[in-house]
């Protein structure tokens, strides 16, 4: 095999495991992370336009974005935590996620 058919089995094995353990959640963490992304992206070509560029402000706009993806992780461990004591108590709950997704709108 060639070095790029390992590479695409590894980055394949590796959305295929996020998917499983994400579900629900991966298509729209990836939408959240390509917006994040773009919302970025402008905000420099902005900031460049009005010749404002600042890298103070440019590292704040990384940090907020990055306590968005922890707000986020905080949902989905919290989703977790409660599906996982209602099925020790023998309590099923039919949906899987709830405050991840309601933390990414």
């Amino acid at each position: 095999m060639e070095k790029t058919d390992y590479i695409r089995a590894f980055i394949a094995s590796i959305g295929a495991y996020l998917s499983v353990k994400l579900g629900v959640l991966l298509p729209v963490l990836i939408m959240l992370t390509v917006v994040m992304i773009i919302d970025y992206s402008t905000g420099i070509l902005d900031a460049i336009k009005r010749g404002e560029i600042n890298s103070k402000t440019g590292m704040w706009g990384i940090v907020k974005k990055l306590l968005y993806g922890v707000a986020v992780a905080v949902g989905m461990v919290v989703d977790w935590t409660i599906l996982e004591v209602a099925s020790n108590m023998g309590i099923n709950i039919p949906i899987g996620t709830f405050f991840g997704l309601l933390l990414m709108n």
